[in-house]
């Protein structure tokens, strides 16, 4: 099926509704199925980029942002759904075709848009006007991918009428407790899980156990169960998972491949991060062919790639790795978008674990306040980065600062992760050890005697970090 979106020059409103539908459709499952172009219907701007305030705004938003613009040929009109950004490319495409069917506006797609349909453009304006037409796109792209999906799954022709319902009721309903639960699941993982595991259920009911969206569902349910503390449970359901993937979807669909990024992730949070650097690897080439080789998804395995590489004891390599892959993620991303700052993140931390911990506490320290502004300071991702900068500063020498930073750090790890969380678990183990070296072993052994039998229940008696703890804990009994 071909999608076409058109605007006046095809710099600005076209290629972010565009870019932002194709990411709309990878996680649907529906993106090798679906052809999605841009156009203009006036050649000033032709071979031109996206205007740089559209390309930063995805890059914020985790979209890629290569684009050339193109002007409305035949290629375009041939597509069987062709959305105009306004009246004015909606007349003139009309006048351009005889099968007027075929045009729609985006935002009629959008029941709450009322009888204004046109996208504002925002060329002349301000990074606010142009953040309103990416809200004004968003709106709009929910009921257009219920429209594709069901148009896919009938085989309709080019000739079919677009239909004016945005899918029945009861899956739009279904598609928005989808995303408040995956919104739910940064603040609360445990909750996103229970919601995620009602949805299933709610999805296999409306398309059955077999359908994408259902797999969809069960991927980010077994995510949020995972990101609540239970990696064990997370491997299991994604081994499950894959193989009903590569059955019913192929090998090399993007949901299959989704679905294999975390069964490598959960197999490395379970213990086992060779084997998660070999399925990182298997991956690459398959998303580099697929997706491209600088696609976010790709970049994520690449990340991950280096980041198993380090956890499996090959730090000189992943280091080397890791800077290949910030260098494209600054380039394509930017500088400041949370996936280039994770990755900001790992550097630093390899770098003290190849022998430089003062670097490591100095980039840890440079990075904290752009990621507490890109995430906020109660984020996960921020507070592991805190415990990173306090793990490092008492490796470089100072361990009583190491102990206050990570006595304040462990309360709002409970608060935001929950008491039993790994990561929680993990800055608990680190205030022991950094107490014991401080001189205070009897309070270090207090808390490696409560630690150990969680580590044992959340993680299994043979993870390296259970070992670590129960290998502490005998030095100092």
């Amino acid at each position: 099926m071909h999608v076409c979106f058109v605007c006046k020059g095809n710099i600005c409103r076209s290629p972010m509704a565009a870019l932002v539908f194709r990411e709309h459709l990878r996680r649907a499952g529906l993106f090798d199925r679906v052809r999605v172009t841009s156009a203009g219907t006036i050649d000033y701007y032709a071979g031109e980029p996206a205007d740089p305030r559209t390309a930063a705004l995805l890059k914020e938003h985790g979209c890629p942002a290569d684009h050339t613009a193109a002007v409305l040929d035949d290629g375009h009109l041939s597509a069987d759904l062709i959305l105009a950004m306004d009246a004015n490319q909606a007349s003139i495409l009309r006048d351009r075709l005889d099968d007027h069917s075929r045009v729609r506006m985006l935002r009629s797609f959008d029941p709450a848009a009322g009888p204004d349909l046109d996208v504002p453009d925002p060329f002349y304006g301000e990074e606010a006007d142009f953040r309103e037409v990416l809200r004004i796109i968003e709106d709009a792209l929910p009921g257009l991918l219920e429209w594709v999906r069901t148009a896919v799954e009938q085989e309709t022709s080019t000739t079919s009428t677009p239909s004016a319902t945005h899918g029945t009721p009861a899956r739009r309903r279904l598609e928005e407790r989808r995303r408040r639960a995956d919104e739910q699941g940064e603040a609360d993982p445990a909750e996103a899980a229970r919601l995620f595991g009602e949805l299933v259920l709610a999805y296999e009911g409306e398309y059955g156990a077999e359908h994408l969206e259902t797999l969809t569902t069960r991927d980010i349910h077994a995510h949020w169960i995972g990101e609540a503390g239970d990696p064990l449970k997370a491997l299991s359901l994604f081994r499950t998972y894959v193989p009903q993937w590569e059955r019913i979807a192929g090998p090399e669909h993007t949901g299959t491949l989704h679905s294999r990024q975390n069964l490598s992730f959960w197999t490395g949070e379970a213990g086992d991060p060779a084997t998660a650097a070999e399925l990182c690897e298997a991956l690459l080439p398959v998303r580099e062919r697929v997706l491209g080789p600088e696609h976010p998804d790709t970049l994520t395995t690449r990340h991950r790639h280096a980041y198993w590489l380090a956890e499996s004891g090959d730090t000189a390599a992943a280091l080397a790795l890791l800077q290949q892959v910030l260098a494209v993620k600054e380039r394509c991303l930017g500088a400041g978008h949370p996936d280039t700052l994770t990755t900001r993140h790992e550097i630093a931390r390899r770098v003290g674990e190849a022998g430089d911990p003062a670097r490591a506490v100095a980039l840890f320290t440079e990075l904290l306040p752009a990621r507490e502004q890109a995430l906020g300071s109660g984020h996960c991702s921020f507070l592991t980065s805190r415990h990173e900068l306090a793990r490092w500063t008492g490796e470089a020498g100072d361990g009583a600062s190491a102990v206050e930073m990570l006595r304040q750090l462990l309360p709002l790890r409970r608060s935001v992760q929950g008491a039993h969380h790994p990561r929680t678990l993990t800055t608990w183990h680190e205030l022991a050890r950094w107490s014991a070296h401080c001189g205070d072993t009897e309070s270090a052994v207090g808390m490696l005697h409560e630690l150990l039998p969680l580590r044992e229940t959340t993680l299994g008696a043979g993870h390296p970090h259970t070992a670590e703890t129960r290998e502490l804990l005998a030095r100092l009994a």
